[in-house]
C-alpha cells in the first residue's frame, strides 16, 4: 500500500508515474519487501497502454521534504527500471543497489 499523504488532484498519467517511483524505489533498495516490489513494478509497467508521468513525479518526489537521505539517493536509480520500455523483473533485479 501507498501512503498518499500529500495526495492531490491531478491526471491519471502522474498516479501512474508516483506509483512506478516510489514501488522502483523500494524495488532498488535494500529493504526485505523489494522482491515483491520488483514484480508488482513490472505487472503495473506492463499493463500501462497510456502515458506515465515519471519526470513530474520525480520532481514531486525529490521536493517531499520527509523523504530520508537514503530514500533521496534511492530516486536517481529508481528512475533507471520505471523508464524501461522493455522491464523485466531481472532488469530490475539488476539496477538494486
Amino acid at each position: 500500500m501507498i501512503d498518499w499523504a500529500d495526495a492531490r488532484e491531478g491526471p491519471p498519467s502522474l498516479d501512474w508515474g508516483m506509483s512506478a517511483l516510489i514501488l522502483a524505489e523500494v524495488a532498488v533498495g535494500p529493504r526485505v519487501d523489494a522482491s515483491p516490489a520488483r514484480t508488482i513494478l513490472v505487472s503495473l509497467l506492463g499493463d500501462a497502454d497510456h502515458a506515465i508521468d515519471l519526470e513530474r513525479a520525480l520532481a514531486i518526489r525529490a521536493a517531499n521534504p520527509t523523504l530520508s537521505q537514503a530514500e533521496r539517493r534511492l530516486l536517481d536509480e529508481a528512475m533507471a527500471p520505471a523508464s524501461s520500455p522493455h522491464l523485466t523483473i531481472r532488469h530490475v533485479a539488476d539496477h538494486k543497489g
